[in-house]
Parts: structure tokens; C-alpha cells; sequence
């Protein structure tokens, strides 16, 4: 899932869309159970929506608890360099992943929830200040990593992160991974090395909330360092109502019409992207905003 302003409200909306069509027939592409996804990924808000996804929490869920948060919630004023410090956001975003596991359950039983714990592979990126690269984040708390590959300047401070002797200092990783399929590459092998069992063909969906960067999407041949598929469906979802920290309000709107509209696209044919392999969906969401 690719950087979007604030774009968690749309991805969650479309994610519930699959779950709603799909998750009950033989395919269960959202359900761990299900052996179809194998990984996910993603970058700023994408990278927010991709953990929530692979904590195991369905879509409608985690989409509830954002409506619930206002700007109040998480201005912690001032930030370093930026307007909001960012750790309440990581407070909110631990305790909402820790209730929703089953060993949390509320009861405080887990410090913090890791991405050993997730339900479904993930890697997300985020971008390191003093080495002025992108940073793959797999290991560790998912609440930090949330926060440091969302931060965006300005917006939050940056964002310190320990990785075995390593020390980073992050901000958001929409910097250098413009599309949020850069964490794919982590996931192309089983944590312990050995090479993946998955079907001898790699499909991938790259989605975005909004355009896709200067308005092009990439194919297969075309993909992050290390990362290798061959078909790629890309799927923008437009015109869905701004919902930036002034106006968050305008999440459920927002989550509602990208809901509908992927639901009104599923059986909507195809468009050849820009190469053999690559597909492309361009969703208009804006006749679908609740009025």
C-alpha cells in the first residue's frame, strides 16, 4: 500500500471491501488461514494500514477505531523539528494492536506487539536521516514502526530506531518508496532464510489512495530493488474527501466511498498497464460519497 496523506480511511475501506466479497468464499484473501496472502507491505499511511491488516485486525475494525480519534488525541505539542512529537500516535497504536491479539486481550499481558507476532509477513519502509536512505523495518515493535514510517516531516519528529547495533533515525518512508512495495523484497524469502514455497508465479497489488506518483504506474519489469513478481495489478482509488488532521472528520466518508466503490469495480474488466503482466484499475470514489 502506497504513501497517501492521511489515506488509512480509503484503505481501509477498500480492504473491507474484499472482506465483505470475498472473504467468505474459497479464496479468504484477507484470512492468514486462507494460503493466498503470502506477505504485505507499505509505506507512510500505507505502511499504517499494511500492519493493522497483518496483525490479523479486519478492516472494519481498525477503520471503528480511527473515526473514534481526533487531532486532540494525538497533539503532543511541540515536536523536534516538527509540529507533534508523535508518541502518543505510537501509544494509541500499541494499546489499539495489543487489545486486538488474542495473548493481549486488554489484560496488558504483552509489553508491545512485534512483527514476530504478526498473522501475515509484513515488512514496511521507512527513511533514515542520517544515511539519507530508505530503511526496510521487519523486526521490532509494529506500533514504532507505524509511527516512524508515517512521520511526516514536519508533521512528527523523527523518529529513533534500534535494529541489532544499528541505530536509525527515521521519518516517513514515502521519501524513497513511492510506492510501498519496497518492503516486498523482505518478504520474498521465509524468515529463516530458505526460499518460499509459494506459487511458482508472483502476483502482487500495489494500491494507492489517490494517483500514483507522476501519474504512471509501474509493471513487473519495473519494480523496488530485490523485488520480483510477475503480474502486477495496480489499483488507484480518486476523489475520495480530504481527511488530512484537519479533517479527519471526514474519515468515515471517506472509508465508506472507497468501500462502495471497490465493491461497484469488482467485476469492472481490466485495463492493460504498461507492459505483459501488469493491470491496472483506476477507481473514480467520488459519486459513492455518502452525501
Amino acid at each position: 500500500m502506497a504513501p497517501a496523506f492521511f489515506g488509512f480511511y480509503g484503505y481501509f475501506g477498500a480492504l473491507a471491501a474484499w472482506d465483505e466479497e470475498i472473504s467468505n468464499s474459497t479464496f479468504h484473501i484477507l484470512q492468514p488461514e486462507g494460503n493466498h496472502l503470502k506477505g504485505v507491505a507499505g509505506a507512510s499511511a500505507g505502511a499504517m494500514a499494511a500492519i493493522l491488516l497483518a496483525a490479523g485486525i479486519p478492516p472494519q475494525i481498525a477503520a471503528k477505531r480511527c473515526f473514534s480519534l481526533t487531532l486532540s488525541d494525538f497533539a503532543d505539542f511541540p515536536g523536534i523539528m516538527a509540529i507533534f512529537k508523535g508518541n502518543k500516535f505510537e501509544e494509541i497504536m500499541d494499546d489499539f494492536l495489543k487489545s486486538q491479539h488474542p495473548s493481549g486481550s486488554g489484560s496488558g499481558s504483552l509489553t508491545t506487539l512485534d512483527f514476530e507476532d504478526a498473522s501475515i509477513p509484513i515488512a514496511v519502509s521507512g527513511f533514515d536521516l542520517q544515511t539519507m536512505q530508505g530503511k526496510l523495518l521487519r523486526r521490532g515493535s509494529m506500533a514504532r514502526a507505524a509511527r516512524a514510517s508515517a512521520c511526516f516531516p514536519l508533521l512528527f519528529q523523527p523518529v529513533g530506531w534500534v535494529d541489532g547495533k544499528e541505530y536509525y533515525l527515521l521519518i516517513d518512508g514515502g521519501i524513497t518508496d513511492y510506492h510501498g512495495m519496497a518492503g516486498l523484497a523482505a518478504l520474498q524469502d521465509n524468515p529463516d532464510g530458505q526460499s518460499s514455497s509459494s506459487p511458482s508465479r508472483r502476483r502482487a497489488i500495489n494500491m494507492v489512495v489517490g494517483d500514483f506518483l507522476g501519474f504512471t504506474t509501474p509493471g513487473p519489469s519495473r519494480m523496488p530493488n530485490d523485488v520480483h513478481v510477475d503480474e502486477l495489478l495496480s489499483i488507484s482509488i480518486q476523489n475520495l474527501p480530504e481527511c488530512g488532521p484537519m479533517h479527519m472528520s471526514n474519515g468515515p466518508l471517506a472509508y465508506e466511498a472507497a468501500r462502495l466503490a471497490m465493491r461497484h469495480s469488482m467485476d469492472v474488466p481490466l485495463f492493460h498497464g504498461t507492459e505483459d503482466g501488469h493491470y491496472e484499475l483506476h477507481i473514480d470514489a467520488s459519486s459513492f460519497i455518502p452525501s
